[in-house]
């Protein structure tokens, strides 16, 4: 398929203007008429209707051939692009599953320690926020920095509680 068509198919050996030395070619025609400016212009091909068609269709066979070729690999990169975007639309959905999940189980641990130190010392424990969190919001990666932080220290004080 990627075959050139070479000079050779352009050079006419048999149409009728070819004449002279028996099919053996121009610059065989132009040796034996032995004129020297003659076998220089014979040097060029000669092209004839039927070697051009040829080259043409063989051309357009050839085009047609990486055009099939090129749309097959698009459709599969269209199919690779569809795939990677369900995979990556399924991760995001499990992300904010895992991030509802955890908020719940962070509201959860909240009110058993409120409900522990109730117990141990009989007084509320002063917890700013007790409200349940709101599951579905989207939060920012900007405003999860804070959150760590206050995390840490309400842990930290979490464990103390627990040593008393």
């Amino acid at each position: 398929m990627d075959e050139q068509a070479g000079p050779g198919v352009f050079f006419s050996n048999n149409h009728p203007g070819a004449g002279g030395a028996k099919g053996l070619g121009p610059l065989a025609e132009a040796a034996a008429a032995g004129d020297g400016a003659a076998a220089a212009g014979a040097a060029r091909a000669q092209y004839s209707l039927p070697g051009i068609l040829h080259f043409l269709q063989h051309e357009w066979a050839r085009f047609e051939v990486e055009r099939a070729q090129w749309e097959v690999e698009r459709a599969e990169l269209q199919a690779q692009i569809a795939f990677l975007q369900g995979e990556r639309k399924g991760q995001e959905n499990l992300k904010k599953d895992l991030v509802r999940r955890i908020k719940m189980l962070e509201y959860a641990l909240k009110q058993e320690r409120a409900k522990y130190h109730k117990l141990k010392y009989g007084t509320e424990l002063n917890q700013g926020d007790m409200k349940p969190p709101s599951y579905d919001s989207d939060e920012g990666n900007e405003t999860e920095v804070q959150p760590q932080q206050n995390s840490q220290l309400m842990w930290k004080q979490g464990r103390q509680l627990l040593r008393q």
